[in-house]
């Protein structure tokens, strides 16, 4: 996860990694619990089981993106775009 409130670093830079330790060895503890609590929450509202849902919700809408309903002004079908000469 990449956010403002974690210490990012790049596996393949050694320096890197011993910066960012050093870096969150020395962090205030106000700043630690600040960091870990606005993490937390970015993780609650995006769950696995919320990104489920929203991709079940997807999925359950692109039929109706693909062929809207007959009642629709514009027919936009497979079979009237395949047959169409």
């Amino acid at each position: 996860m990449r956010s403002a409130h974690s210490l990012t670093i790049d596996p393949h830079d050694d320096q890197q990694i011993a910066n960012q330790i050093a870096k969150a060895l020395v962090m205030p503890q106000a700043e630690r619990v600040d960091r870990a609590s606005k993490i937390k929450e970015h993780l609650e509202r995006n769950s696995l089981s919320s990104w489920t849902k929203l991709f079940s919700n997807t999925q359950k809408r692109i039929p109706a993106i693909i062929a809207p309903s007959r009642r629709s002004t514009q027919q936009f079908s497979c079979q009237a775009i395949c047959t169409r000469k």
